[in-house]
């Protein structure tokens, strides 16, 4: 069993334990369970509000992994790297920003010569501010996949689903190409996959008639596939499977209308 210890652990106070974070987590994987036996268990479609817990629960795979927080810490220090560069680069910047903050105007070069050598210097974002930034998107994430349609997928007799440690994919498998590239929720044609079990997956999208299907051997596949290549170290499955190399795959539509036509149920 994979694990990173204190991924989403946050300076103890006098309102939060430092394990806070993860008991919010285990909380719903604990409400998760009771509704996975309440009806997912014996392939009944959730009602809104177990479609509730199920949504964050999925969210939850969605940015609890070290991939997500990598992604998040990234993200949040581009800002800061492109305004070393403008105060570095952009005649007056440095004297205007050290004047805003009381400080001599007069240290602008020696400011600027540090900041344009990359070797001098590194950047760091606290880790409870990224644990921040992930709770956000928890709740933002959740929201959007309650908004969409869900498939529950069975697999067929024989075939089981692969999950690994990065085991949520979402993405517009119809876009080739895009300013911010094909992943986001919002896309017309995004997919949302999380295998549930080995004979369960979710499927959200926003043009499904929603139940429960029985899926093809080439839909399993197909899943499998785009958990295997999002995962970072490690595969899970029920039993030994013997693995393709994918070097030159990339998802195809599951579910969804391209051109008036339906590819898949």
């Amino acid at each position: 069993m994979a694990r990173n210890m204190h991924l989403y652990s946050i300076p103890s106070n006098e309102k939060l334990s430092e394990g806070a974070v993860e008991e919010l987590f285990s909380k719903i994987e604990s409400e998760t369970a009771k509704v996975y036996r309440q009806c997912l268990d014996i392939y009944n479609f959730p009602n809104r509000a177990q479609k509730e817990t199920i949504a964050l629960f999925a969210a939850c795979f969605a940015i609890r992994t070290p991939a997500y927080r990598a992604f998040m810490e990234k993200t949040s220090l581009a800002p800061i790297e492109r305004l070393a560069e403008i105060l570095s680069t952009v005649p007056g910047a440095m004297e205007k920003s050290l004047e805003d903050i009381g400080v001599d105007p007069k240290e602008a070069d020696s400011m600027r010569d540090f900041l344009s050598d990359k070797n001098k210097y590194e950047l760091i974002v606290k880790p409870e501010w990224i644990t921040v930034l992930g709770l956000s998107s928890l709740t933002m994430i959740a929201q959007i996949l309650m908004d969409m349609k869900w498939k529950l997928l069975l697999a067929p007799f024989g075939e089981r689903f692969i999950t690994a440690d990065s085991p949520a994919d979402w993405e517009d498998p119809t876009m080739t190409e895009g300013l911010y590239g094909n992943k986001g929720l919002l896309l017309k044609n995004a997919e949302f996959v999380l295998p549930l079990s080995p004979k369960l997956a979710l499927l959200a999208g926003w043009n499904y008639v929603e139940g429960v299907y029985l899926t093809t051997r080439e839909k399993t596949w197909e899943i499998s596939n785009r958990v295997i290549s999002h995962a970072k170290k490690e595969i899970y499955a029920q039993r030994p499977v013997e693995l393709i190399p994918l070097p030159k795959w990339r998802a195809t539509p599951l579910y969804v209308r391209i051109n008036n036509e339906t590819h898949g149920k």
